[in-house]
């Protein structure tokens, strides 16, 4: 049983974390924020939160994480950079977190992963398709997932499509040209994220699930919505047919991710089940 208040512990409190610890103290949670950059103790005195830096490498942990693992239920939102020079540093990250899990009193783990661990391939995904064996990045979220699945807890991970919310720098792709105009698009609002989780604290749910609204827009149709929204010039898109670097087009125009399974175990319903209708005035 979870303590009550529920004590939450958020590890990288990034965009996701962010979102999430604000909500979760409106809530009346007893909220934990383990995060990469220093911290300001004295406006943590005056917001009255509850805040540490982590210090991680490949090869250790800061010994102050054991603080996040007194929790009731930890959420894990550590994102997979592209800038890793070696991208299995993240899956040894992962070994070390676990073995600080593994004797914890902390009961339920939540991993916020991502829908790239299928293969870039036409086809619908649910949470049984197969997973992609060529991609080295793919690899170390399989490995990830697995380590954490592996442990002896309540785990629940969270497959996420790409992210989306008015707060983000959305019309940047708007000022270069743009791949692919046919290609249907995965989104996912940073609020149904949020939801989602609280979902699966109350449900107290275990196993894999994808985390994808049901509408999948082309990215023609989005970045001429975006554009439009944002009052900026139309979308300019990369000729395929002249680009050497597209010969042949693109082969995943429809890589439709399916994120039903979470609302079927749940009841939950994404809030934001069209993108673009958060676009329109």
């Amino acid at each position: 049983m979870y303590s009550n208040p529920i004590c939450l512990a958020i590890l990288n409190t990034g965009w996701v974390g962010q979102k999430l610890s604000k909500r979760a103290r409106q809530m009346g949670y007893d909220v934990f924020e383990g995060h990469h950059q220093a911290v300001d103790a004295t406006q943590n005195k005056k917001k009255n939160l509850k805040q540490i830096q982590v210090v991680v490498s490949s090869s250790s942990v800061d010994s102050e994480i054991e603080m996040l693992f007194r929790a009731d239920v930890l959420v894990i939102t550590l994102p997979f950079k592209r800038h890793l020079q070696d991208v299995w540093e993240y899956a040894n990250w992962f070994l070390h977190i676990c073995q600080f899990l593994a004797n914890s009193p902390v009961q339920h783990v939540i991993f916020t992963s991502s829908t790239s661990i299928y293969p870039k391939k036409n086809g619908m995904y649910t949470e049984s398709s197969d997973l992609d064996s060529d991609s080295e990045r793919a690899r170390v979220l399989q490995h990830v997932e697995t380590q954490l699945l592996d442990l002896p807890k309540k785990v629940c991970i969270l497959r996420l499509a790409g992210l989306w919310g008015e707060d983000r720098k959305l019309t940047r792709k708007l000022l270069g040209p743009i791949e692919g105009p046919d290609v249907k698009m995965n989104l996912v609002h940073i609020e149904d994220v949020v939801s989602v989780i609280f979902a699966v604290i109350q449900h107290q749910l275990s196993g894999v699930y994808n985390i994808c609204s049901p509408h999948h827009p082309n990215r023609w149709m989005y970045y001429h919505t975006l554009a439009k929204a944002y009052k900026m010039r139309p979308p300019v898109f990369i000729n395929e047919s002249k680009n050497p670097k597209l010969a042949g087009g693109f082969q995943a125009k429809n890589r439709l991710i399916q994120g039903q399974w979470i609302c079927d175990c749940t009841g939950f319903q994404y809030a934001y089940p069209d993108i673009l209708t958060c676009l329109k005035p």
